[in-house]
């Protein structure tokens, strides 16, 4: 029998992997599209258009979380968010916020249209400098392609997900300054 830390190395290993081959893999189809003087900037909004955003760069990780806190942020079976540099994200409007502490005891902030309550970014002290963005709330939402799924244990039966996307039971022991 495999003890917890070993577990979680390998589940960290494996989870740096795929990071690796999808940024990889996203790299080379970006620059095909995009030159190299130019950075990415990606625009979104909320329902009522009462707070907008754009957001300069490359994500980090995109991924699907299916933590009963996401789960009940969404009303659905999961949360898809893309995560960037804090510094590259440039927000109009002045969104709501409302902050829990998370299982692992970090603190959870949510930014949402205090108007139509679309959930717009979402913040963790264990990830300093790093907001993630609500996929749906993209004008071009097609343009990122999730790498991973979280917190598979605790996916709903009915809420199937793509086969090829790495899928780990909790959230790995990663960080973005490990670098994909």
């Amino acid at each position: 029998m495999c003890s917890k830390s070993v577990i979680d190395r390998t589940l960290t290993l494996k989870f740096l992997q795929v990071m690796k081959g999808a940024r990889l893999e996203r790299t080379a189809a970006f620059s095909a599209v995009v030159s190299l003087e130019a950075r990415a900037m990606l625009t979104g909004r909320c329902l009522c258009g009462n707070c907008s955003y754009s957001i300069e760069g490359e994500p980090v990780v995109v991924a699907h979380c299916h933590c009963i806190d996401c789960q009940r942020l969404s009303g659905a079976g999961h949360t898809t968010g893309a995560m960037f540099a804090e510094d590259g994200v440039n927000l109009i409007g002045a969104p709501a916020t409302f902050s829990l502490t998370s299982d692992g005891g970090n603190t959870v902030t949510r930014l949402f249209c205090g108007t139509c309550g679309s959930p717009l970014f979402g913040k963790n002290t264990g990830m300093p400098g790093f907001m993630t963005v609500s996929l749906g709330t993209l004008d071009a939402p097609d343009t990122l392609k999730p790498q991973v799924a979280i917190y598979a244990r605790t996916r709903r039966q009915w809420d199937t997900m793509d086969s090829s996307v790495a899928t780990f039971d909790a959230q790995p022991g990663w960080e973005p300054s490990d670098g994909v």
